[in-house]
């Protein structure tokens, strides 16, 4: 089994899919984002052979990738890019045929921008300010209908936890959703 992790970060995520095998591949634009995910890997469990990180684009990555993994993670990053089709796009392109994508990302709520940035970012301070655009966040269909455009198909969404329901017992609208593509 084959993945792909777009936008790695510190490498979190590849630790605990290493472990349960395969080969994963991380990829991050940012090149101290990849030291520090090598050095966490070397330092948490340096017998882990099956992790290779790489600082690139998943535009490069894609052409040198084409249908190489059996799975494409891109977990909290679809947020960031300025072009989400075209991340989408080459996401896809890196899955063999039958591949799965694996999609975490905000809801665009009202709840999502106050949790997500203003008190992430401005209150408690767990993330640099700056780090979210509201603009960037988005509604789960939105993203579906991307998807569409490249003939795959979404077989599950999940919302996230609610975080809390208003006084006539309505549950609000999720802070964050995943997709299974």
């Amino acid at each position: 089994l084959r993945i792909l992790d777009v936008g790695c970060g510190g490498g979190i995520l590849e630790q605990d899919l290493a472990i349960l095998g395969g080969t994963i591949v991380g990829i991050d634009l940012g090149p101290e984002t990849i030291r520090v995910a090598k050095a966490y890997t070397a330092a948490l469990n340096p017998s882990l052979t099956n992790i290779s990180y790489f600082c690139e684009s998943i535009e490069h990555h894609a052409k040198c990738n084409y249908e190489t993994y059996d799975a494409v993670v891109a977990s909290e990053v679809i947020e960031h890019v300025n072009e989400p089709e075209i991340f989408l796009e080459n996401c896809i392109k890196c899955l063999k045929p039958g591949g799965s994508i694996f999609i975490t990302t905000f809801n665009k709520t009202w709840s999502s921008w106050l949790l997500g940035i203003i008190f992430a970012e401005y209150i408690w301070g767990f993330i640099p300010r700056g780090t979210h655009t509201w603009d960037k966040f988005f509604d789960p269909r939105d993203v579906e209908k991307m998807l569409e455009n490249f003939q795959v198909l979404v077989e599950k969404r999940k919302l996230g936890e609610t975080v809390y329901t208003d006084k006539r017992g309505k549950a609000n609208k999720p802070r964050k959703y995943d997709s299974h593509v």
